[in-house]
Order: structure tokens, then C-alpha cells, then sequence
């Protein structure tokens, strides 16, 4: 997974805690996509064409029994980030125009 995190979250003291745990999210969120899946590895970088930073971190959460007390927490998460969710296309119609000389 690839995460571009904000500057303000790069300067907080916490910033390595606070990767770990969206990652640790993700994993729990491909958990509940994926219920047969036992052992689940996750590796979260910076995008390099986006981030100077290399911060690599990982991951490994040992999922042969799920609660669904588990399951509960990790779809909340998973919808606050938005994980394995695909943008839905949205169209607009612009009904304004520029004239020539500048106005509406």
C-alpha cells in the first residue's frame, strides 16, 4: 500500500505510531474482504513520485480467529479511510461561461 501522508502529520511526534496503525487498519480491513485468509503481510511505503521520504513499514497480523468484535472494529476503520473503495465517477454540468469582454 502506498500512503501519502500531509506535512502537518509528518512533523507530529507520533508519526511512525500513527502510519503503523493505518497500516495495521488496511490489514484488518483485508481480513474482512478476504475471510479465509489467515496470515495476512502488509507493507506501506511513500509514493516515490510523490514523496521525497522513504519511510517503508510492516506488518503482520496473525488472523485465524476473528471475532466480530474484531470484525466491527476493522470495518469501522476501514470506512473512515475509505480502504478497497473505488471513487465513484461524478458528473458535472457548467452552465456559467466567460463572454469576451470578462463578464457572466
Amino acid at each position: 500500500m502506498q500512503l501519502k501522508t500531509p506535512d502537518r502529520v509528518h512533523k507530529e511526534a507520533n508519526y511512525r505510531e500513527i502510519r503503523q496503525a493505518i497500516l495495521a487498519g488496511a490489514c484488518g480491513a483485508e481480513k474482512n474482504n478476504f475471510p479465509d485468509l489467515e496470515i495476512i503481510v502488509g507493507i506501506l511505503i511513500e509514493p516515490p513520485k510523490l514523496s521525497d521520504d522513504l519511510a517503508e513499514d510492516f506488518a503482520v497480523l496473525y488472523c485465524k480467529t476473528w471475532s466480530n468484535e474484531d470484525k466491527k472494529y476493522y470495518e469501522d476503520i476501514a470506512n473512515e479511510f475509505g480502504f478497497f473503495k473505488t471513487a465513484e465517477p461524478h458528473f458535472k454540468t457548467i452552465q456559467e461561461f466567460v463572454s469576451e469582454n470578462g463578464d457572466n
